[in-house]
């Protein structure tokens, strides 16, 4: 009875030991199946821990990865960002989104952009030696020749007021991103050109065409706009060199403005009901 007593621990353990000798190695090394081990063997990687790393990440190639994480990227989409941006390390990508965000910015893709936009503002013609507060921002961004011979670039003419109506805002997806009105007054175009006295673009809405002017030595900037059957008119402005941080500066304050107007209209509406409804 004594032998057998002893002899059933010693057969137990046996037993899990061979168990564990037996384990598949994809499972020993930490992987969740054989396809997955397979996977990260033929990728080059030699433990889970990198590979999951990897897939986690979400990176295309084993070299990617390796160069993103030397830069102390952990996911393929924040790195692929940042080069976009010619930023080589997290630090950089890090004080990017920092400083697009304490500008004002709408998103990291506006802030991109903008590094090598020009500024001018712009009053409606004769109104500068009198000191209008009129904002007016015509936005010229980078001009490329392309595959026909054409130069084109990106121009943009926006109006920053303060509406007397409830403006829809849109907030942005990130926290400390600045929101932006649903529909805001702005007339922009991508098939912009540039020739060697003036800059020009043309937006369409409804039935109507305006055609956008620019006197690179005057800086006067003339909009035409045709609306059909012969009918035509022309708005002319005077512009002067501006910043990217005047525009900025300009544009938060136009959006706290309507915030500000909103909630007065929103509250007023409210007080209207809540006096009819006694």
């Amino acid at each position: 009875m004594l032998k057998n007593s002893t002899l059933k621990p010693k057969l137990s353990f046996l037993l899990i030991f061979l168990l564990i000798s037996c384990s598949p190695q994809w499972k020993e090394e930490g992987y969740l199946n054989k396809n997955e081990f397979d996977t990260a063997n033929n990728l080059g990687f030699d433990n889970s821990r990198d590979y999951y790393s990897f897939v986690d990440g979400g990176f295309d190639s084993k070299d990617e990865w390796s160069t993103a994480l030397a830069s102390g990227f952990k996911n393929a989409k924040e790195f692929n960002a940042a080069n976009k941006f010619g930023l080589g390390n997290y630090a950089d990508w890090i004080n990017f989104n920092l400083d697009s965000k304490d500008k004002g910015y709408f998103d990291i893709n506006e802030y991109g952009n903008l590094l090598n936009a020009k500024f001018l503002q712009c009053y409606s013609r004769g109104s500068l030696s009198k000191g209008s507060l009129t904002n007016y921002f015509l936005h010229i961004g980078d001009f490329k020749l392309t595959d026909d011979g054409y130069i084109n670039g990106f121009m943009s003419f926006e109006t920053l007021s303060t509406r007397n109506v409830v403006e829809e805002i849109v907030y942005p997806t990130e926290d400390g991103y600045s929101p932006r009105l649903a529909e805001p007054d702005v007339n922009f175009s991508f098939k912009a050109s540039k020739s060697e006295k003036n800059y020009r673009f043309r937006t369409y809405a409804d039935r109507s065409t305006s055609t956008y002017t620019l006197n690179r030595d005057s800086l006067e900037l003339k909009n035409e706009i045709n609306y059909g059957s012969g009918l035509k008119r022309t708005w002319s402005y005077e512009c002067k060199p501006s910043s990217k941080e005047e525009y900025l500066t300009k544009r938060k304050k136009m959006i706290s403005a309507q915030l500000e107007k909103n909630k007065q209209i929103i509250d007023g509406q409210q007080k209207i009901l809540e006096d009819t409804s006694i």
